[in-house]
């Protein structure tokens, strides 16, 4: 009897050991790239313990407020999705200095330029940060093909908030809200950063 009981739990140690190298290590092995000045990096950002809850951001810091990085986030709820991107950035800004600001704002269109062309950016919400505030924008969805096409031979992307004079007449000036409603970015490593981003939504769609 002390045999089989020494048999079995030899065969449960020799089980557990082969289970703790068999057992998928992607949750510890999830790309996490040192930020480096003026270059794309690619890193998960975990909202929950679903994957499906996680995106993989490709991002670069400003050039005029470097904290305020811009962001391609990737989904990792499908496949497809490992092919599409949602770019965001934050503008810093010590003008969001109340409530009342801070919920007109929010959820605001307002114009801007992008390198050359006009567009519109969506601010989600605001954050109260330091002494100031981040804001979140939205810049949209688009495929990580266009995206790289659309940057192409452009070493730097530049982005400028815009006064804004809405249907009732109401004109919403960026300097109200934000004291530097402008940044700059380089695109060094973008392409790649995209690529390392798709593959890393990818891998973890598939073995989750």
């Amino acid at each position: 009897m002390i045999i089989v009981i020494r048999l079995l739990s030899q065969i449960l140690s020799f089980s557990l050991f082969l289970f703790m190298f068999s057992v998928p290590t992607f949750a510890q092995d999830l790309i996490d790239e040192v930020e480096i000045e003026d270059v794309w990096t690619v890193n998960v950002e975990k909202y929950g313990d679903a994957v499906d809850d996680w995106v993989v951001v490709a991002s670069v810091n400003g050039k005029v407020t470097d904290g305020d990085r811009f962001r391609i986030r990737t989904p990792l709820s499908s496949l497809e999705n490992c092919t599409m991107g949602n770019t965001m950035t934050t503008f810093f800004t010590m003008n969001i200095d109340s409530e009342k600001k801070k919920k007109f704002i929010k959820g605001k269109l307002l114009p801007a330029t992008l390198n050359a062309d006009n567009i519109y950016v969506k601010v989600l919400f605001s954050l109260p940060f330091i002494n100031g505030h981040l804001a979140y924008a939205d810049i949209g969805w688009n495929k990580l093909e266009n995206i790289k096409e659309y940057f192409h031979g452009f070493d730097e992307i530049s982005l400028t908030l815009k006064d804004k004079k809405d249907s009732e007449g109401i004109i919403i000036l960026n300097s109200d809200y934000f004291d530097i409603p402008f940044n700059k970015y380089s695109t060094k490593g973008l392409n790649s950063a995209l690529d390392r981003a798709r593959a890393e939504c990818e891998r973890l769609v598939n073995n989750f």
